[in-house]
């Protein structure tokens, strides 16, 4: 809920960046790509970074492009149009980084439950080896399938998860 808190500041700041800059002669946006992270600025980018795009616009108010039915539309039309761009792309860098994250979630529980898996099947052999074992080695192999059946719906939850952020992610892309 934070992160949602947090977005909708971010986009505050930006429409009322946008507003209070009207009346300056032109404002340059540019999208910066810096190792994978895209970031935009009304600075030109760090030397290191590529510029992916630049976007533009007067801020003079209407002009000859608005009365000309020229296809940039007005500066609101292009200013909302440049906003929905940045919130476009905040909404992809969110996904990737959600991405990323189930990824290493289903890493790291596919290491835990190796490693209680491990434990249970060394305590089954051990178990083995103590008179009157086989029934405490026999729950024990049951405790294995209940974590084995837990990993799975475990991970198939993080991968249904990472299947809708993907395709949320390739509509946004489009």
């Amino acid at each position: 809920m934070a992160i949602k808190i947090a977005g909708r500041k971010s986009l505050l700041v930006w429409a009322l960046l946008i507003v209070s800059s009207a009346s300056q002669a032109d404002t340059v946006y540019y999208k910066c790509v810096v190792d994978g992270r895209t970031a935009f600025q009304d600075a030109p980018c760090a030397a290191g970074a590529s510029t992916k795009q630049v976007i533009s616009g007067s801020r003079a108010g209407p002009g000859p492009d608005s009365a000309s039915g020229d296809e940039g539309g007005t500066t609101l039309e292009r200013e909302r149009a440049a906003l929905d761009r940045i919130q476009t792309e905040r909404r992809m860098q969110e996904i990737d980084r959600l991405l990323d994250e189930k990824e290493l979630g289903i890493k790291q529980l596919d290491r835990q439950t190796e490693q209680r898996l491990n434990d249970l099947q060394a305590r089954i052999n051990k178990a083995y080896e103590e008179p009157n074992g086989a029934s405490s080695a026999s729950s024990l192999a049951q405790e294995m399938r209940v974590v084995a059946a837990s990993h799975g719906s475990r991970t198939r939850a993080l991968r249904d998860e990472i299947a809708v952020l993907k395709e949320e992610r390739a509509q946004l892309a489009q």
